[in-house]
């Protein structure tokens, strides 16, 4: 961010640009006319330079300028928690600029990207494949190549790091790397166990957003008058036909229906399973719901990304629902929650980010989404998923209440390679939900509370009886 001494500067000579510049216009015909202008000459001169300053040592904040979405250094550090940090990035030909903003103060890093790019897309390649992850992850070569290169990212991507928790403003391929699973610190053990590494995760809670000015700017309205969940798990069969036939991946999801049974359950919501699972169903009721959530088959569109969908049958093309549907509606949920293969997939277009299904739901006016980076696992998906809403339900904030249930995930489950907990990420804030259990609760102890305060406190019986 642009330190506000150096944007009120330029702030100041804009507007004595545009002073003299009116005065400069009651002078047409005179000396004076000329002699305003080389003033106005001098300050443009004074404000290109400072512009160019700006690009220089500020370039983060130069491009969110340039989308007229800045906001000032200190309404940032404002809004942070005690020990919260942001880390915003932002990738140039050969560099990759680093801005730490802290509550009382920010620095801007750089780094030369030649070696860094090539270990990204090895450890976001070793990450995400399924095979690997299931096959060949208790290699010795793949064990040892993973903690070099997370502990390498670690080192490379937060710089200063002390323990604080951490709100993500990604860049580029930095898109698809879910930072929970780097290494804070080297591991020497040559015994294979990825469950005891020292991940990220067990350091910070994570949260991620397109822009710092976005995730500040935006309010959130809370609207707990509507219905509290509602839950999509369609069936596909085991040998896919049709559409779903062209798609790698694209099998039986097992642990959907159950996962989408208990979460209801839990959190007093609606739930749509097997052929009642329609995208129709879907658009006639979303509007209706605060939480939503959405345990099926999804897909990445590799050259239109407004073609991108999630799949609600497996032979029927219009029980898609397309990327570009949902840029058409409105869909003012306090969460949703992506179930599903690569919603935060996507096509990266400069200046805009990556435009995956995950990003749809946000311009279609949620307020936060959980989605995932790459094909998850169905059943650790299941167990991760549940284990988030029984968070949620205790009132955990939504960034801890996902942290949470990965660690759980990890504690229960020895040796379980990142691929299979770790794809799910959150983008938005991180308050807990406002739930109707909870307005339930509060309005039941008001009236308890009223009920004890008159009996020991207004009534004049009830004192003199205990004196």
């Amino acid at each position: 961010m642009i330190p506000d001494s150096v944007s009120s500067k330029l702030q100041r000579i804009s507007s004595k640009i545009a002073e003299r510049t009116a005065y400069q216009n009651q002078f047409v015909n005179s000396d004076k006319f000329s002699e305003i202008g080389a003033e106005i000459f001098d300050l443009e001169q004074e404000r290109k330079k400072l512009k160019s300053r700006i690009e220089e040592e500020y370039p983060i904040t130069k491009r969110i300028s340039d989308q007229g979405q800045t906001i000032a250094l200190q309404q940032a550090q404002d809004a942070l928690n005690e020990n919260e940090v942001i880390y915003e990035y932002l990738f140039s030909d050969h560099s990759l600029y680093i801005l730490k903003i802290e509550k009382t103060s920010s620095k801007l890093f750089k780094t030369n990207t030649k070696n860094f790019q090539s270990e990204l897309d090895d450890l976001l390649e070793l990450i995400s494949d399924e095979d690997l992850a299931i096959n060949k992850a208790n290699s010795p070569e793949v064990w040892e190549t993973y903690k070099r290169d997370a502990h390498y990212l670690f080192q490379k991507l937060l710089p200063e790091y002390k323990n604080e928790d951490l709100l993500i403003i990604p860049d580029g391929q930095l898109n698809y790397l879910p930072f929970e699973l780097l290494l804070a610190e080297p591991s020497e053990d040559e015994n294979i166990n990825y469950s005891s590494l020292p991940y990220l995760l067990k350091l910070a809670t994570i949260k991620y957003a397109f822009s710092t000015s976005l995730h500040f700017a935006e309010v959130q309205v809370k609207e707990t008058d509507r219905n509290s969940l509602l839950a999509f798990a369609p069936s596909y069969p085991s040998s896919p036909t049709g559409f779903l036939a062209s798609r790698a991946g694209f099998t039986s999801l097992a642990h959907t229906a159950e996962e989408v049974r208990t979460i209801s359950n839990l959190m007093n919501g609606d739930k749509y399973i097997g052929k009642e699972a329609t995208v129709e169903q879907f658009k006639k009721s979303v509007g209706d719901y605060r939480l939503l959530h959405l345990a099926m088959h999804a897909y990445t569109h590799d050259k239109d990304p407004m073609l991108s969908g999630m799949v609600f049958s497996e032979t029927d093309s219009d029980n898609i629902l397309h990327a570009h549907e949902l840029y058409n509606m409105y869909i003012p949920s306090e969460l949703v929650v992506l179930s599903a293969c690569n919603t935060g997939l996507g096509q990266f277009n400069e200046g805009e980010g990556v435009m995956s299904l995950g990003r749809a739901f946000r311009h279609a006016g949620t307020q936060n989404v959980v989605m995932s980076l790459w094909q998850a696992n169905d059943e650790s998906t299941s167990k991760v998923m549940t284990k988030f809403y029984e968070y949620l339900d205790k009132g955990t904030p939504k960034a801890q209440a996902l942290r949470s249930a990965k660690l759980d995930y990890l504690s229960s489950n020895t040796n379980v390679f990142p691929y299979f907990w770790s794809s799910f990420v959150l983008l938005g804030d991180d308050e807990p939900l406002e739930s109707e259990r909870n307005y339930a609760v509060w309005i039941a102890l008001g009236v308890v509370g009223f009920i004890l305060l008159f009996f020991f406190g207004l009534n004049p019986k009830r004192k003199r009886s205990l004196s």
